[in-house]
């Protein structure tokens, strides 16, 4: 019998506080010495040059697009010049067999051009910014400090692992959560590439060998960039374990833009959003 994966725990609200002598006695016990685990599964990051969004290196049309039209461009000029047995006429043009198996296979080759253009059309259109929510980028004389917004998202993430990632559980008694904020538990390290350690914000890991099972970003408004794709999304993008980003409510569509650009196929958005005291998680 094929084991089960686990997944997400979807939750739409947050229904316990954490009181703060709670947090108190967490943050004492993660003051021990980080673990690192090697995952040779997490994909060798490359280096990446930033683009700006105004230039785009993007071909249009693509290749594969290309390489789609063009036989079908034969096939339509192949079809009038031997249409083979005529079996009808249309305007004083004659149809014969060839040219209604032409036609049939032709609109495969049309359709590929279709489905391969609206792939480049849509990561062209990504590199850009989105002409939505400008009150979100409306510049104020007032901006919250770097402490400010850690302790924020500090309070997130521990939110999020109590109700999206409750391991271990009755179904799942050898997975354990490991939060890396604000100190460090468990480290992957990366193997071939530029090599290094990252921390993400939350990791599920088999116990007791600590592989990676699931892995979660928590990002804030200020974080939400294209350079955070390429510098943090980029190395988490593994084919073994579940990536989840998590981003501010309203930010979905930018970070699948630059998830999109950037090439990262293997992670899935979620947004998050604060009511009250307490965190909610939204499937996007």
């Amino acid at each position: 019998e094929t084991k089960k994966e686990p997944e997400l725990i979807e939750t739409t609200s947050v229904e316990k506080e954490i009181s703060q002598d709670s947090s108190a006695n967490e943050k004492d016990a993660q003051k021990e010495k980080p673990i690192v685990v090697s995952a040779s599964s997490i994909s060798a990051p490359t280096q990446i040059e930033a683009v700006s969004a105004e230039i785009s290196n993007q071909q249009l049309p693509s290749p594969a697009s290309i390489l789609a039209i063009v036989p079908f461009v034969l096939l339509f000029i192949f079809s009038w010049l031997f249409p083979g047995p005529i079996i009808a006429s249309f305007l004083n043009l004659e149809i014969g067999i060839i040219t209604i198996l032409c036609f049939f296979i032709g609109n495969i080759f049309l359709l590929l051009f279709f489905r391969f253009e609206g792939i480049s059309l849509a990561k062209f259109s990504a590199m850009g910014n989105r002409d939505i929510l400008k009150w979100r980028d409306k510049p104020t004389d007032w901006r919250r400090s770097e402490e400010s917004r850690r302790l924020e998202i500090e309070s997130v993430i521990e939110q999020i692992a109590l109700n999206s990632f409750a391991y271990p559980n009755n179904e799942y008694p050898s997975l354990k959560t490991f939060i890396n904020l604000p100190n460090p538990e468990l480290g992957i390290e990366i193997v071939g590439g530029l090599g290094g350690r990252i921390y993400p914000d939350i990791i599920v890991a088999e116990q007791p060998s600590n592989y990676p099972r699931l892995i979660a970003q928590i990002e804030s408004a200020e974080t939400v960039t294209r350079e955070q794709a390429e510098r943090v999304w980029a190395r988490l993008d593994n084919q073994e374990s579940t990536t989840y980003i998590f981003v501010p409510t309203g930010y979905a569509a930018r970070a699948k833009d630059y998830a999109r650009v950037t090439g990262i196929k293997n992670i899935q958005i979620r947004t998050w959003k604060r009511s009250g005291g307490t965190i909610r998680v939204l499937v996007t």
